[in-house]
């Protein structure tokens, strides 16, 4: 998306040299939106939904497989999240960054997963995607053959990024910071 610039070709007639320098200002600040995946207006970017999550488990590892065949922008990041109840009321925020596939060690637990992705200089998360059939979220569950842990109990979730919400499904978080108790931004070092 192009950074309008308003009156350009009115100032390309009057003075040639600051309208060629405003459209170069343009070029430049729409290339670095699209390498950062910003918008130039300030609305934040939201991915599309991430086409699919699957879950394998064995000897107390749960292995995490996204496919995105979306087309997306470099900065794009991935979060799985697990849970012990169907609607992701206390989920855990399973960070994986570019890479489209983890492995996660939790023990013999079963367990729900969804996944979803979101840019890193911000905007909304993708709406979630379940293992399973896409609609209703299916038990990842594994049998006791092989390495038996069982692992520590699953706590409940604090979040990630500013998100603090335990039903997660928000990435770092909807909003560029965290409140303050005047509303501003927090200040910055």
């Amino acid at each position: 998306m192009a950074i309008p610039v308003r009156n350009l070709q009115a100032i390309k007639g009057s003075n040639r040299q600051i309208g060629e320098a405003l459209e170069d200002i343009q070029t430049y600040l729409t290339n670095m939106g699209q390498n950062l995946a910003l918008d130039p207006s300030g609305k934040p970017a939201t991915p599309p939904p991430i086409n699919s999550v699957k879950v394998a488990t064995a000897d107390g590892l749960h292995q995490v497989s996204i496919t995105d065949n979306n087309p997306i922008y470099r900065p794009i990041q991935y979060f799985a999240e697990y849970s012990p109840k169907p609607d992701f009321g206390n989920s855990t925020v399973v960070p994986m960054g570019p890479s489209r596939n983890a492995t996660v060690p939790l023990g013999n637990k079963a367990l729900y997963w969804r996944a979803y992705s979101q840019y890193t200089n911000g905007g909304p998360a993708s709406t979630p995607v379940v293992h399973g059939n896409g609609v209703k979220a299916t038990l990842v569950s594994q049998g006791k053959a092989g390495l038996q842990y069982d692992g520590p109990p699953i706590q409940t979730s604090s979040g990630a990024g500013i998100n603090t919400n335990p039903a997660g499904g928000e990435g770092a978080g909807k909003f560029p910071y965290s409140q303050t108790t005047n509303g501003l931004p927090p200040k910055l070092s």
